[in-house]
């Protein structure tokens, strides 16, 4: 039997951003268990090494149907509330499809667009 793939580490780029202040330490402390639970309720494989920005982490992950997508997990802020709506309106137009959303933990499921 083929064990389990383990959820990626977060990036040290990344978990940096805790000495922003606390309520980023916290969302930190939070993320690699959001990141679970995510993965799980999305059946979602990792599928490669997570990657960030600013204020999110990607992880690159295959769907329970083996499609290629991304996992975007973003801290909480105005911006990031409406991000979804927006990916919707657009509708993969001039836009990264977005697959699935829940905007209470700030997590998009968009679709792959290639490698970086």
């Amino acid at each position: 039997m083929t064990p389990e793939p383990r959820p990626p580490s977060i990036p040290p780029g990344l978990a940096a951003a805790g000495a922003r202040g606390p309520a980023w330490a916290d969302w930190l402390d939070r993320l690699p268990r959001l990141l679970t639970g995510v993965l799980a309720d999305w059946t979602l494989t990792p599928d490669g090494a997570a990657t960030h920005g600013r204020c999110a982490l990607v992880v690159p992950v295959r769907t329970a149907d083996g499609v290629p997508a991304a996992l975007k997990l973003t801290f909480p802020h105005d911006e990031a509330a409406t991000e979804h709506l927006a990916l919707r309106r657009w509708g993969g137009n001039a836009a990264v499809t977005l697959l699935r959303a829940d905007p209470h933990r700030f997590a998009l499921l968009l679709e792959r667009l290639g490698p970086g």
